[in-house]
């Protein structure tokens, strides 16, 4: 087996393990990050289609970015054969698929509407019932509430199951009693009615109707053998459908200790019939880097299960000691990290892979205007983009869209209070240390993205508190020095749509014009809202534009990624975009 570079896979002795398992039950790996979970749940796939020439393998991942790295690797290890018979897709869309192959007819609700038919649902509550002080939460707490009681499986006709369950990954911040639980019930129910009287559902609905409905679920929605990689992520509701798109077994892959969304399920739960083995080493990183990781993970062991912990054996490989630096501004921190970038980049001939790694989705853009403004080629990896992970170079994305992949070089930019942690907006001990160990999960994954070097920087005198936890030992302080202050309710530091600095180089640029008077000197159709803070779009399939588009790479150094004209924010159709201002 080899990687998504080419690069020759050797299977541990604990991968051949679980690789040779054959039981009737589930097999449930856990594994340490960078232990190789990914590597097992795509060798089993590759082990069915080999041993069972006549049967159907899907692999589901959580995340479109993951679904694209995974795809590529077993395209470069399928034969023509065994790619036919193989399926990588994302989850929540493949759920979406069935459901509508059974009949349904519901569209998805989507924020701005559910937003309306929630507060419409606390006005009938009120109606009904009178005043309650649920009435005054926030949307968003109900939205969330919502979408974890659906996780859970919960429906309009279950409040007894629901006032069974331990509310866990929903704080304490809104302390329910019994009966408040009752009310809170009551505002779903009045949500839920309303909803289906539009003929909408939300996202979670798809894999309980699934669930309730399994003996419906046509034929040629079923596998053979399922796997499913991060499965950690997935709510109860979505484990329950799954068990209804395979004939033979499923196996999983998963790690409590990279868990970032509310979720949360066991075997018993769903029910499954499981046989547990775990990786232990981390074949990714280096003993340097998860030292560091580990120093701040061991801060969430009091809230993991017994059989959560203590997955970890020392990495075999050494490098060099992670490096934590402070800058004097963000100006300062933004010509750091692009220098650093610069760097690795002429040392290694553009053949290694950066990732720049935020927990913030709107951060995203901010580092791509940084490489942009700095000359340098870079990709956006998210939902929304065509991109390959088997090509070098630099790589922009949030945490959320980085599980599961990789980089020999990660930078963790902007690590303050308000990033990481996110805002904690609490006084209570239950409710903070909850999403301390959420947001711990989030710098972990982020940190265990790395191959071979980790910088972390941050910039003034916010620096997050996950500094302070760490093991001072095992990083190299750079920059100016530093003392971390614990707060827990420190205001974000300001940041920039678009670029920092208004400077643009006109190296490389044609004197008769900009990226735009390129595109349309060469017959493409151009959207250009760059003024208010947009993208430049350049319309067309990929297959169509490319050339063009990598002269223009070339011309003007500008980053910008590919999108197939189907995410939520694509009005344009197929095209190419950039925020590179020249």
């Amino acid at each position: 087996m080899v990687s998504a570079y080419n690069e020759k896979i050797e299977y541990t002795s604990e991968q051949k393990k679980c690789l040779e398992y054959s039981g009737d039950k589930t097999l449930l790996v856990k594994g340490y990050a960078g232990a190789g979970k990914s590597v097992f749940v795509q060798g089993m796939a590759l082990k069915c289609l080999r041993d069972f020439p006549d049967k159907s393998v899907a692999i589901f991942t959580l995340c479109h970015t993951l679904t694209s790295a995974t795809n590529d690797v077993m395209k470069r290890n399928c034969s023509e054969d065994e790619y036919d018979r193989l399926e990588v897709r994302t989850l929540v869309k493949y759920l979406f698929e069935v459901y509508k192959a059974m009949g349904g007819k519901s569209a998805i609700v989507y924020d701005k509407v559910r937003a309306r038919l929630i507060k419409e649902a606390l006005g009938e509550h009120k109606k009904k019932f009178g005043e309650h002080r649920f009435q005054k939460l926030e949307i968003d707490f109900w939205c969330d509430e919502i979408d974890w009681m659906k996780g859970m499986d919960v429906t309009a006709n279950d409040m007894q199951y629901y006032l069974t369950l331990p509310r866990k990954g929903r704080g304490g911040e809104v302390r329910m009693s019994k009966v408040d639980r009752v009310e809170a019930f009551r505002i779903f129910f009045q949500y839920e009615r309303l909803l289906h009287s539009k003929h909408l559902i939300d996202w979670e609905d798809v894999p309980i109707y699934i669930s309730r409905h399994i003996k419906d679920i046509p034929n040629d929605k079923v596998f053979d053998y399922v796997l499913l990689d991060e499965a950690q992520d997935f709510s109860l509701a979505t484990i329950r459908a799954v068990r209804g798109l395979f004939r033979r077994n499923m196996y999983i892959g998963m790690d409590a200790n990279q868990r970032i969304y509310s979720r949360h399920w066991t075997p018993k739960q769903v029910p499954l019939q499981t046989i547990t083995k775990k990786l232990t080493k981390s074949l990714r990183t280096t003993v340097q880097i998860d030292a560091l990781a580990e120093s701040l993970r061991v801060h969430n062991d009091k809230s993991l299960d017994e059989d959560d912990k203590s997955l970890r054996a020392i990495p075999e490989k050494t490098g060099n000691i992670p490096v934590i630096c402070r800058c004097k501004s963000i100006d300062e921190e933004k010509q750091y990290v692009t220098d650093i970038v610069k760097q690795y980049l002429k040392k290694y001939e553009n053949k290694i892979s950066i990732g720049i790694i935020t927990s913030l989705n709107e951060y995203v853009d901010t580092f791509s205007s940084w490489m942009t403004d700095a000359n340098i080629y870079h990709e956006e990896v998210s939902k929304d983009s065509t991109f390959s992970m088997s090509t070098k170079g630099v790589k922009i994305a949030n945490l959320y869209n980085a599980k599961g992949l990789e980089f020999d070089v990660v930078i963790i930019p902007c690590f303050v209070e308000g990033v990481y942690p996110y805002r904690i907006r609490s006084d209570n001990t239950d409710t903070i240390e909850e999403l301390l160990v959420k947001y711990r999960n989030f710098a972990y994954v982020s940190m265990t993205r790395a191959k071979k070097m980790l910088y972390i920087t941050f910039s003034g005198d916010n620096g997050s508190r996950f500094i302070d936890e760490m093991d001072s030992n095992l990083y190299e302080r750079a920059g100016i020095a530093f003392d971390i202050k614990v707060g827990t309710d420190v205001k974000l530091p300001p940041m920039y749509n678009g670029t920092i600095s208004e400077k643009t180089s006109s190296e490389n640029v044609d004197a008769t014009g900009g990226l735009k008077e390129f595109f349309e000197s060469r017959g493409l159709k151009v959207v250009d809202k760059r003024e208010n803070k947009g993208y430049l779009w350049v319309l067309g399939k990929k297959e169509d534009i490319s050339d063009i588009v990598k002269e223009a790479q070339s011309k003007y150094k500008a980053g910008g990624v590919y999108t197939d004209g189907q995410g939520q924010y694509d009005k344009y159709g197929p095209a190419w975009k950039t925020r590179c201002k020249r």
